[in-house]
């Protein structure tokens, strides 16, 4: 006989079976069991009614249909099993039965995936646990090329990482890719975790400057070291042409900076990004530190980029006042003009503060006319934070202008 169910035909016992285990009704399945009904059915998708006892966390029934002589290890259409199922839902308790009896932990399904990358991706860390204490291989990968690495690294779960890394099983290729993507999904403490466990002498130089250049921007300069120490190149560039320096400039960090400036990364303008220098890139930020590390390590404070622009005209352009201070102080021209005819006067009159206006009259800066473009009391009635100050009225007399 047959009945329908969940959408297909099946025999009678497997209904009895399925709406005993839909039920929780362990006396019902037993039932079910004694009147004939197989403990290794299959459903019209191939899974089993082991599976669906898992899936449900009837560990009670799972023991049933294992004493019934269900195979631990049947299989779906796609080649799951009753512990892919009690991974993917963390259930410890039927995980940690199932492998008491004999189930095999690396069993692949039809895409290549494990137990333990269903646990690990679904972020079951006892699941995870328990399948590599019973020896499942956390370098496993499937087909895509996903592996248990891969997930953490992206989620930055630290406490399914410290289960993982109890033992170094992965290859070199494993580690390094897990460290950029844990670096690019914002993780440095994940990505230092890992690199600890990376053989310095087994990363190819290349790789680990490709490396050096995510790490820059991480603020984590411990991690810098580490990936200098296993080949990185301080003068490497990106894509973009930016080093490691210029960009540990850009995120403001004075530690990645000292680490990199110790370990020889050169000061100048790269061919890329523009050409700006490090230098340019810290000016832009209110705090000083990492401006006055790289006038101390002796870069050139005229240096231009591509377009003309110094640090100075940076500075000037985001009204930074202690980082324009530090500038002067260094000989830093306060009447250089970028490629477009602008000085740091008419930069600062766009958006800069009066304190930052005044302190660059007072350095003697004066601006020469521009064809097309406003004057700087034009350019400062539109700047709000000038709004009802003095400066104003200094720059309609003239003063900066050279008249």
């Amino acid at each position: 006989m047959t009945a329908h169910a969940g959408g297909e035909w099946i025999t009678r016992e497997l209904a009895d079976l399925t709406a005993a285990i839909s039920d929780g009704d362990r006396e019902a399945l037993q039932r079910a069991l004694s009147a004939g009904a197989s403990a290794e059915g299959t459903f019209g998708d191939g899974t089993t009614v082991l599976q669906r006892a898992a899936l449900t966390g009837q560990i009670g029934m799972v023991a049933d249909l294992l004493a019934a002589g269900a195979d631990v290890d049947g299989t779906n259409d796609r080649g799951q099993t009753a512990l892919t199922a009690a991974a993917v839902r963390g259930d410890g308790e039927i995980v940690n039965y199932l492998i008491a009896r004999g189930a095999e932990v690396n069993l692949r399904d039809a895409e290549g995936s494990t137990s333990l990358i269903y646990a690990v991706a679904n972020g079951h860390l006892g699941v995870v646990e328990t399948l590599v204490e019973a020896g499942a291989d956390p370098a496993m990968a499937n087909e895509r090329g996903d592996y248990a690495l891969r997930f953490v690294a992206d989620a930055g779960d630290v406490g399914l990482l410290s289960v993982l890394l109890r033992e170094n099983r992965y290859p070199t290729a494993q580690l390094t890719e897990s460290v950029k993507i844990a670096l690019n999904a914002g993780h440095p403490e994940v990505a230092e975790a890992l690199m600890d466990q990376v053989e310095r002498a087994a990363m190819p130089a290349a790789v680990a400057s490709e490396v050096l250049l995510l790490a820059a921007q991480s603020g984590s300069p411990s991690l810098v070291e580490s990936l200098i120490a296993a080949g990185g190149a301080p003068a490497a560039s990106d894509e973009f042409g930016q080093s490691p320096l210029l960009v540990a400039a850009s995120f403001n960090d004075v530690e990645t900076v000292d680490v990199l400036l110790d370990s020889g990364a050169t000061l100048e303008r790269s061919e890329g990004a523009d050409g700006l220098t490090p230098l340019m890139a810290a000016s832009r930020y209110n705090d000083v530190s990492v401006v006055e590390r790289l006038i101390q390590a002796g870069a050139k404070v005229d240096a231009r980029s591509g377009n003309g622009q110094t640090a100075l005209l940076s500075a000037a352009r985001y009204g930074r006042l202690a980082v324009i201070d530090a500038l002067l102080g260094a000989g830093a021209d306060v009447n250089v003009i970028d490629d477009q005819g602008r000085g740091v006067l008419m930069l600062a009159a766009m958006g800069a503060s009066p304190e930052v206006i005044e302190r660059l009259l007072e350095a003697g800066a004066e601006q020469p006319p521009v064809n097309g473009m406003p004057s700087l009391a034009e350019l400062a009635r539109f700047n709000s934070k000038l709004k009802g100050s003095p400066v104003i009225e200094r720059l309609r007399a003239g003063e900066g202008t050279g008249e």
